[in-house]
């Protein structure tokens, strides 16, 4: 998906994304020249699960496009009540970018 902001201010709204979904951060990486980066996110044992591994990676189209993926994997394959985190953190990362913007329109 791709989204009209820049590379740092997504990379940014998406790791909160992550932590206000109650993911827990495992690794944080931007390649040296900024073009990339990539945001890798667990979600440990529950009841119904053995745990989830979320990685979302962004790539800067332009100076003021970025395009973000999401992979959500089981940590166990056969772990069928695993849940899929791609549409939660699409619709939370949605969220955090319109709040700022509308933010940014009703200000003085």
């Amino acid at each position: 998906k791709r989204y009209p902001y820049p590379f740092d201010h997504v990379f940014a709204k998406g790791r909160g994304s992550l932590g206000e979904l109650g993911l827990n951060l495992v690794e944080t990486q931007r390649s040296p020249d900024g073009a990339r980066g990539s945001v890798v996110a667990s979600k440990g044992l529950s009841l119904f699960s053995y745990g989830e591994r979320v990685a979302v990676f962004l790539t800067k189209r332009s100076e003021h496009e970025t395009e973000v993926e999401v992979v959500s994997k089981r940590v166990l394959a056969t772990n069928i009540l695993a849940k899929d985190w791609t549409q939660d953190i699409f619709q939370t990362l949605d969220r955090r970018l319109a709040e700022e913007t509308m933010e940014a329109i009703q200000a003085p």
